[in-house]
């Protein structure tokens, strides 16, 4: 019974993983990499900005590596849900997750914001 308890307060965050999009519609990820644009430095006419991140876990042989290109359409994918216009890459970075129940965990952050016109 106390083993129970001490393990009921444990959980597994259910980690996005590989390079696959399977919790979106395609016409959705369409959509969201038309409208959102990756910038290289924050335009003068951005507002409402926010910083967004993203996870990916690497815990299978059998599934391919998250990649950059995973990771920003992951973080566009977000921005156009909340309705922002663009992102501003801040960073990706791969880390070790043994704790986590993954090999890596691939994370990426970036600034959304809205253009005004």
């Amino acid at each position: 019974m106390g083993a129970l308890i001490i393990l009921g307060g444990c959980s597994n965050v259910d980690y996005k993983t590989g390079t696959g999009v399977a919790n979106d519609s395609l016409a959705n990820l369409r959509a969201a990499n038309i409208a959102v644009k990756v910038f290289m430095e924050m335009p003068a006419n951005a507002f409402e900005i926010t910083t967004l991140t993203t996870d990916r876990c690497y815990r299978d042989w059998n599934d391919p590596a998250p990649t950059n290109g995973t990771l920003v359409t992951d973080l566009k994918i977000n921005a156009f849900g909340l309705g922002y216009d663009g992102i501003m890459l801040l960073n990706i970075e791969k880390s070790s997750a043994l704790m986590k129940n993954c090999w890596y965990l691939h994370t990426a952050s970036a600034k959304a914001f809205r253009l005004s016109n």
